[in-house]
Parts: C-alpha cells; structure tokens; sequence
C-alpha cells in the first residue's frame, strides 16, 4: 500500500487527444491538398506545352504541303526551288509567288493575346459543359 495508484482516466488527457489529433488530421489534409494542387500544376503546364508543339507541327506540316490540287502536285513541287528563291530576295518579283514579308511585333503580340483569350474561353466553356 505505499505505492500511489495511477489514475485510470483523466478528462485532461483525452480532451488534449482530441485536440491534438484534431488538429493533425486538419494539417495532413492541408497538405495533402497542397501536393495534389502542385500535380495539378505540373501536369496542365507540361499538357500545354505538349498542346502548343503538336500544334507548331500541325502547321509546319501544312505549310509544307502544295495548296494544287493532288493530280497537279507535281507542278507546284518543280516551282518550289523558283518561289524559295523568290523569298529569299526581298525585292525580287516574280508571277510565280509572292515573297514572304516579315512580321508585324506588335500584331505578332496582337495575335498571341487573342489566341490566348480566346483559349481561356474555350476552357471556360468546357467547364461549363461539365458543370451542366
């Protein structure tokens, strides 16, 4: 009898369990969102990136491509090398192409603005779509 008995249960205690677990749920769930907004992110960048080189490639293959109908492809193919040469003198004219000037910067801005504007939009719209 001359040791003391340990109490068996303090309100004390479990209130600061309650607590203490309370708040580290809340801290962990924080966190967890905070990783997943961070893949998030992660993924739409490099999403658009890919969009936008796919995009560069669809273009440059069009570019490539003859404006003739197919069975008349072959003409435009033999004045390719005149018309390259044609754009590569600026001030050389010919009746077989017109020679490529040189972009405007600040319409080149115009149109980057507008393109992304109207992206925002299309997003806007999707979300939308997925909200009805």
């Amino acid at each position: 009898s001359d040791f003391a008995v340990c109490p068996q249960k303090e309100w004390l205690v479990v209130v600061l369990l309650v607590v203490y677990l309370t708040v580290t749920v809340i801290i962990l769930l924080n966190l967890l969102i905070a990783i997943f907004n961070n893949t998030y992110i992660s993924v739409q960048q490099e999403s658009t990136r890919l969009w936008r080189f796919q995009r560069y490639r669809l273009v440059t293959d069009y570019m490539k491509k003859t404006v003739v109908p197919h069975p008349f492809a072959w003409i435009s193919y033999l004045l390719r090398p005149v018309c390259d040469r044609c754009k590569r003198k600026p001030n050389a004219t010919s009746p077989l192409c017109v020679p490529r000037t040189e972009a405007d910067p600040s319409r080149l801005q115009d149109a980057i603005v507008l393109e992304s504007q109207a992206l925002e939009r299309m997003f806007q719209l999707k979300e939308e779509q997925k909200k009805d």
